[in-house]
């Protein structure tokens, strides 16, 4: 029990991200091409471990979705031809 409580504590290194910190991430983040690329450097950045991971999980979920879109575009499109195919 100790060692699971242990592993939850913060690193005393490591400061806090403040809720000005947040809104400044979250906002450039949603700059199109800019919150892409700072959200891989930040990913790979080990100077604040908290917004590392959260970039890297961001990065993770935006992969699944992107591959689930693409999945689902090839699904329409052939739906699409099929049903084209099939009047002509």
């Amino acid at each position: 029990m100790n060692d699971f409580n242990n592993s939850y504590i913060q690193n005393p290194s490591q400061p806090e991200m403040s809720v000005k910190d947040w809104i400044v991430t979250l906002l450039i983040m949603a700059i199109p091409c800019v919150g892409f690329i700072m959200m891989i450097v930040w990913a790979f950045n080990e100077e604040n471990k908290v917004r590392a991971n959260f970039c890297k999980a961001y990065l993770i979920f935006n992969v699944v979705i992107a591959v689930l879109v693409v999945i689902f575009y090839f699904i329409f499109i052939v739906a699409m031809a099929a049903t084209f195919s099939s009047i002509w």
